[in-house]
Formats: structure tokens, sequence, C-alpha cells
């Protein structure tokens, strides 16, 4: 079995995420209104993976509210 890197893990999740906020049509910009990341927060994660878990947690929140405004 091959394990990922932290590094990799990182991007594994990045790019998931990317996938999933496109999915849902929600825009960076949007985003970062909603959750109050900074835009070039929300760049830089999904560029490199690299972000607070204080921000990743109110990126969650705030995608987790648009489900419900939508669904």
């Amino acid at each position: 079995m091959l394990l990922q890197t932290p590094y990799e893990m990182a991007l594994d999740a990045a790019k998931r995420f990317r996938q999933l906020r496109m999915s849902k049509k929600i825009s960076l910009k949007a985003l970062s209104e909603q959750s109050g990341v900074p835009y070039s927060t929300l760049r830089r994660f999904e560029s490199s993976g690299e972000i607070s878990f204080v921000s990743l947690a109110k990126l969650a929140s705030a995608m987790r509210s648009e489900e419900r405004r939508v669904g």
C-alpha cells in the first residue's frame, strides 16, 4: 500500500474541494463573501492545498449553509 505524503493529501483535499465547489456552481468570490475567508486564501488553497484549519472550517460551514439553501 502506497501512502500519500502530507503534501499530497493536502493537494488531494484541495482538488476535491474545488470539484465540489464547482459542482455547486459557487464562485470563489461568492464563497469568500459567505465564509469570511479572503479570496486570496481560497485561491492559494485550491492551487497548493495550503490553508489554516480555522479557514477550512469556515469554508466547510459556508458550503454546508449553501447546501441547505439550495437543497
